[in-house]
């Protein structure tokens, strides 16, 4: 239905969408009126996400790229069956999702003006108008899947948690590892502008990601924890303190990984309409204690609390360009 140079618009929008590490681990399959979405168990992080429910939230979000992007291109969704749950392969690739869509007149998604605009910003922010802050607000209390908080010592708080849990993941040798893996530190790296974590994108200057491999590595990081001075050398609470609030991000218990994924795109979108750069924060949530202290905290009871972000404005200027896998890898063609 779509042709070759619809499916490649259509995919290199989609695949804007955020994933864990910055892995993309979605990939496209079409045939006739159905789209295939697959994951790529390469990118899986086996230690930083053995339950594989932050892949599948990644490819919840390529799927919400994907609904916005055959919207605007006159394409409608007539079915979308959520396969991720299912275990099931295609050519080793695991299956997510699978969309039927029908070409017509289609009302396209308001949120298509933001997703060139959206990206994860690990600067210090600036600070927001009043009106921003009220709009903020306001967003908020519409929606029951973000708890949103503010105020200075609130904000202290998150920031000292946030590195607590950071530090208890770090402290994990193999974690780091994985994470190593995906950071490209040098433009030299040969995945540098195609996925994974790159110094720009990490606000680091030459200096600091010179150093940060070496200081990462067994046994340094290990010499440096032991004297009390691994917090200090993954502490964000500069950054996370500039921030003018943290947005929780929750879902129900019977959510799907691809559904939390799908609203998780939506409401960073929803974010950067606002005018406000956003960081995720996924280590408080994905640390069991500090999920259930500041669930126990916010009163949050009958949801999970499954991500958060730090927001803010940007500094004048700030824009960086995603770093994003060749489109023609991404489309998968012979599957059986």
């Amino acid at each position: 239905m779509l042709s070759l140079s619809q499916q490649r618009e259509l995919v290199s929008q989609a695949n804007l969408a955020p994933s864990v590490h910055n892995t993309q681990p979605a990939r496209w399959s079409f045939a006739g009126d159905k789209i295939e979405i697959l994951a790529d168990p390469s990118t899986f992080l086996t230690i930083g996400d053995p339950s594989l429910r932050d892949a599948g939230l990644s490819c919840g979000a390529a799927l919400e790229g994907t609904v916005i992007a055959l919207k605007s291109m006159g394409f409608d969704v007539v079915k979308t069956e959520d396969r991720w749950s299912e275990t099931e392969f295609r050519n080793d690739l695991r299956v997510s999702s699978i969309l039927t869509v029908k070409a017509g007149e289609v009302e396209k998604d308001p949120l298509v003006s933001f997703i060139t605009e959206r990206f994860t910003w690990r600067g210090k922010f600036e600070p927001v108008s009043g009106d921003v802050k009220t709009s903020l607000e306001a967003w908020g209390q519409d929606r029951s899947d973000v708890y949103f908080v503010d105020g200075e010592s609130e904000i202290k708080y998150l920031a000292k948690v946030n590195d607590l849990a950071s530090l208890d993941f770090f402290a994990d040798r193999l974690y780091r590892e994985e994470l190593l893996s995906f950071m490209r530190l040098s433009k030299k790296h040969p995945k540098y502008s195609t996925d994974g974590l790159n110094r720009e994108a990490m606000q680091m200057s030459k200096l600091e990601a010179f150093a940060a491999g070496p200081v990462l590595k067994y046994p340094m990081f290990e010499i440096m924890h032991k004297i009390k001075l691994g917090g200090a050398l993954v502490s964000e609470s500069a950054k996370t303190n500039s921030a003018s609030g943290v947005v929780l991000f929750l879902a129900d218990a019977t959510a799907s990984a691809t559904e939390m994924g799908q609203s998780f795109y939506r409401r960073w979108l929803e974010l950067t309409r606002l005018g406000l750069a956003a960081w995720p924060m996924a280590v408080i949530a994905d640390n069991p204690n500090t999920n259930q202290e500041i669930s126990e905290r916010y009163g949050i009871k009958d949801k999970l609390l499954i991500n958060a972000w730090r927001v803010g404005g940007l500094p004048d200027g700030a824009k960086l360009a995603p770093a994003r896998v060749d489109v023609d890898d991404l489309i998968v063609t012979n599957i059986n």
